[in-house]
């Protein structure tokens, strides 16, 4: 009898671990379709001209590699250059900008025009050209049909003017930003950081420069005429379908989206006219994905004079330089050891060319050595610093820090396995090409 009573309790668990085998699967099933539906986006698959690769929006099945470049078969072109933008007003402590984000058309090859986004009419928009110590006022409008924000991708500003995605303007919105310009000479570039968006959109068009000048800028030896021997540079590739469509859906890769088509500001297969001086090429890499391992088509030495964050402390001389997404560099070239007539291309590791400068100008005299000193900067002490261990974690091109994801109205604490007072505090944020940006 005893015997009996321990099988029949036994018999009851049966039930009850089956109950609950049943509702953890439940569970599961439940938490894995609320981060389907909240962290991902959900779009049909589409047939792409790329085949497995791109074999659906979600990109769960896609390789990581990049798209090659290929040669364009279409004449050369002049350099479009982007237009300096006129202020609404400016004295010497102050100027006044109105930037819009809205729809248009854009020549990029013969045939249909392509439909693109644009700022001030422009796909990739004019130059906001400011001075340090200047107080800058910026009247955004979105003519857009979806929302949008205004990035200022450099600058070092509040976070509450800076355009992020927690700062969206709505379709046929609009604000205005007010900051003060707080550093040294550089060039910066400004875009749409929209939520899940900033991708497509940046893509679409929306970007643009801007120019950081002070008085020490000024006084520099240095190429300063715009479109002479000052040329800014903005590095993308695209898709274009039989139509001269960008379809974004349609290429989108999980990865990051690249495109097979090298564009320098919207022109393909570009060329400048220079003379027989020191050209100066500030160039930005606008590209969503791809890395640009830049060189001169003749192996020869150029001078790089400046980073994201300003002038170097001297000129480094260099045969090549490698730029990654938002990444700037700028560079001088003596163009006076060519002759009249004789062409030098920029051009890709794969050396694909991505501008062609004809020598077309004699020397106006003799040519002068550029600065010994462009900027004064302190030496960092290494030792002084804490030493920082810092694990990443994901998958592919998917790396974050071991921390909780931030998504919009929602901020977390670091997450690490260190003491948050080293580290003082993580914020991750999952945004273009939904990777996870690690802001610090």
């Amino acid at each position: 009898m005893k015997r009996r009573r321990i099988y029949m309790k036994k018999k009851r668990w049966i039930p009850l671990l089956f109950s609950f085998a049943v509702a953890l699967l439940l569970l599961s099933f439940i938490f894995f379709t609320f981060f389907q539906i909240n962290f991902r986006p959900s779009f049909s698959p589409h047939d792409t001209p790329m085949g497995d690769m791109m074999e659906s929006r979600n990109g769960m099945n896609r390789e990581t590699n990049t798209v090659e470049l290929k040669a364009p078969e279409q004449p050369s072109s002049k350099l479009h250059l982007p237009t300096l933008l006129k202020s609404d007003y400016e004295t010497d402590t102050e100027v006044s900008y109105t930037v819009v984000a809205d729809e248009g058309q854009t020549s990029f090859r013969e045939g249909p025009l392509t439909e693109t986004y644009e700022y001030n009419g422009s796909y990739l928009g004019p130059v906001l050209q400011v001075r340090r110590g200047q107080q800058i006022h910026i009247n955004l409008q979105n003519k857009l049909e979806e929302e949008t924000t205004f990035h200022w991708h450099g600058l070092k500003i509040p976070s509450d003017v800076d355009g992020g995605p927690h700062h969206a303007i709505e379709a046929e919105g609009s604000a205005e930003v007010d900051f003060t310009v707080d550093q040294e000479a550089a060039t910066l570039w400004f875009h749409s950081h929209a939520h899940q968006k900033s991708a497509e959109q940046v893509y679409n068009g929306l970007s643009g420069l801007i120019f950081v000048e002070d008085e020490h800028s000024g006084s520099l030896d240095l190429p300063k005429e715009y479109g002479v021997n000052d040329f800014p540079l903005i590095l993308q590739e695209r898709f274009f379908d039989e139509d001269n469509q960008f379809n974004y859906d349609t290429v989108y890769n999980f990865d990051g989206t690249t495109g097979d088509t090298p564009l320098v500001n919207r022109t393909i297969r570009p060329y400048i006219e220079v003379g027989q001086e020191w050209v100066r090429l500030r160039v930005v890499n606008g590209s969503n994905a791809r890395n640009y391992q830049l060189r001169l088509s003749d192996e020869s030495f150029f001078y790089q004079i400046a980073t994201d964050g300003g002038f170097l402390e001297t000129p480094v001389e260099r045969k090549e330089f490698l730029l990654s997404p938002g990444e700037r560099a700028e560079i001088v070239v003596d163009m006076s050891k060519y002759k009249v007539g004789e062409e030098v291309s920029l051009v890709d590791i794969s050396t694909t060319e991505i501008l062609a400068l004809q020598i077309t100008g004699d020397k106006s005299g003799s040519l002068k050595p550029l600065p010994e000193k462009l900027n004064d900067l302190p030496p960092v002490e290494a030792d002084s610093l804490p030493d920082r261990q810092i694990e990443m974690s994901g998958m592919g091109h998917m790396l974050t820090l071991k921390c909780l994801t931030t998504f919009i109205g929602h901020y977390s604490k670091s997450q690490t396995q260190e003491s948050t007072k080293d580290l003082k505090s993580v914020l991750c944020l999952s945004d273009v090409n939904y990777f996870s940006f690690l802001l610090f």
